[in-house]
């Protein structure tokens, strides 16, 4: 909960979850969606009050570690600091993507930058296929994480729909034409894309003794003077 104290950091096994603020006003601001294999909590967990509050959107499955005992891992297992740091990046440049479509595109261009990320980040962790996924939420989600009134997001979908780009029917989301909607919002993926944590992290192998030409001949002499011996 925002304000309150946390040493905790979760991590998302099954379920969608969102982090938000509420703002003075009241009003709402979804700062994303979390899907499994993300990671909640940080970096609120750093400071003395959490900066956000998080909360799920459908029944969930989530993994808790207090900092302690992430900081004794960390002491015997190294490679989980890796991985960690392999998430918050992931989460990085998921919020940074955020703050350019929010802060520079339009609002249909917004709504459909919004379908094609869950479509993919979706799709990775087995919960969409090639062109629809299950949006188990209301619109007023949508509302708050792009910063626009319901009534523009309805009459956005509306559009979307009359031109054969987005269809949402009994709470699915049918992408109609991948191609022209990612064109249409100017959508890349190559920030869902990292390279994988075991890639960029894996042991590099030992490095081979190898003899130079110097030694090699030196050797070489050697095991002549032992063969005519």
């Amino acid at each position: 909960m925002e304000g309150r104290r946390s040493r905790t950091i979760y991590l998302v096994l099954d379920g969608l979850l969102i982090r938000y603020r509420i703002t003075r006003d009241g009003q709402r601001q979804v700062v994303n969606i979390a899907v499994p294999g993300d990671i909640a909590g940080a970096p609120s967990c750093f400071f003395e009050g959490a900066l956000y509050s998080i909360r799920t959107l459908t029944n969930a499955v989530i993994a808790s570690v207090s900092l302690d005992t992430m900081s004794a891992l960390l002491e015997t297992q190294p490679h989980l600091a890796a991985k960690l740091f392999w998430l918050c990046s992931c989460d990085a440049a998921l919020c940074a993507e955020h703050v350019v479509v929010v802060g520079r595109r339009s609002a249909r261009e917004r709504i459909a930058h919004f379908f094609l990320e869950l479509l993919v980040r979706l799709r990775a962790v087995g919960m969409a296929d090639e062109t629809s996924f299950q949006m188990p939420f209301s619109q007023d989600i949508i509302c708050d994480a792009l910063g626009l009134s319901l009534a523009y997001v309805n009459r956005e979908l509306r559009a979307l729909a009359e031109e054969g780009l987005v269809l949402i029917s009994d709470r699915r989301v049918i992408v109609s034409d991948v191609e022209a909607l990612a064109d249409l919002a100017d959508f890349e993926q190559r920030y869902l894309q990292p390279t994988s944590a075991a890639e960029f992290f894996a042991p590099r192998p030992a490095a081979l003794d190898i003899p130079s030409a110097g030694n090699l001949g030196s050797t070489r002499r050697r095991s002549e003077v032992s063969a005519r011996a």
